[in-house]
C-alpha cells in the first residue's frame, strides 16, 4: 500500500501543476452544473419534477465525469510519453501494480470529484432560481442517491481504465482523448439496441453499478498482468 501511495501523491502533483487539466476540470464542471439547472422546466422539488426528468438532469454529472475522465486519464500517460518520464518511473523500485494503479486511480479520483461538484453546483442553481426552501433535489430520490454515488463511482473506473489503456496504444493527444470518450458508448450500446429497457428504478441502477463494477474489476486485473516493464518499454521506445 506504500508503493500505491507513493503513486498517487506523485500523481496528484502532476496533476495540480498541470494547468490545462486543472482548467478542463474547472470549466466542466461550471458547465454541466449550471446548464442542466438553467432548464425552463421548473418544480417544486424531486416528487413534483418527477424522477425521469431528475434523472436525466443527474446525467449531466455523469457527462461530466466522462469528459473530464476522457482528458485526465491518457494525459497522466501521455505527458510522461513526450517528457520521457517513464525511463526514471521504471528505474524506480514502484512495482508493476502500483503504476497502473495509481494512474487509474487518480484519474478515477478526479473524474469521480468532478461528478459530484457538478450536482452540488446544479443544486445550488436550482435552489437560487426556486427561491424556496433548500432542497437537495436530486438526492432526495432513491434512483437519484444510487446513480450518482454508486454508478457514477463504477463508470469513474471504467473510463480511467480505458484512457489508461489507450495512452500506452496512442501517442497523438487528440486521438487517445476521442477514442477514450468512444469507450463511453460501449456502456450505452445495450441502451441504444434496446437490450435492456432502462426503468429508472433505485433497483435497476443497482443491477447496472454491480454489472460495470464487475467490468471493472476485469479491466483492472486485465490491466494489472498486462503492465510489465519488459513490455512497456518495447511499446514505448521499440
Amino acid at each position: 500500500m506504500t508503493d500505491l501511495a507513493t503513486m498517487l501523491w506523485k500523481e496528484s502533483r502532476e496533476f495540480l501543476g498541470n494547468r490545462r487539466n486543472v482548467r478542463v476540470f474547472a470549466i466542466t464542471v461550471l458547465i454541466f452544473g449550471v446548464l442542466p439547472a438553467l432548464s425552463t422546466i421548473r418544480s417544486s422539488g424531486p416528487v413534483g419534477a418527477g424522477t425521469v426528468l431528475l434523472v436525466f438532469r443527474l446525467l449531466y454529472s455523469v457527462f461530466a465525469l466522462v469528459i473530464v475522465a476522457s482528458q485526465v486519464s491518457p494525459d497522466l500517460v501521455l505527458r510522461e510519453r513526450v517528457g520521457r518520464t517513464f525511463d526514471w518511473l521504471l528505474a524506480t523500485r514502484l512495482p508493476d501494480w502500483a503504476i497502473f494503479s495509481g494512474k487509474v486511480m487518480m484519474s478515477a479520483v478526479v473524474a469521480y470529484v468532478s461528478a459530484i461538484v457538478s450536482l452540488l453546483v446544479q443544486i445550488t442553481v436550482l435552489n437560487l432560481r426556486s427561491g424556496q426552501a433548500w432542497s437537495w433535489w436530486y438526492l432526495g430520490l432513491a434512483p437519484g442517491r444510487v446513480l450518482i454515488f454508486a454508478v457514477a463511482a463504477v463508470m469513474a473506473v471504467y473510463m480511467s481504465v480505458i484512457g489508461t489503456f489507450v495512452a500506452w496504444r496512442i501517442a497523438d493527444q487528440r486521438t487517445a482523448y476521442l477514442v477514450t470518450m468512444l469507450g463511453a458508448l460501449i456502456v450505452a450500446v445495450p441502451f441504444l439496441l434496446r437490450w435492456v429497457s432502462p426503468q429508472f428504478t433505485a433497483g435497476w441502477f443497482w443491477e447496472a453499478a454491480g454489472v460495470m463494477l464487475v467490468v471493472d474489476a476485469i479491466l483492472m486485473l486485465l490491466g494489472i498482468r498486462l503492465f510489465r516493464r519488459d513490455i512497456l518499454v518495447l511499446t514505448l521506445y521499440g
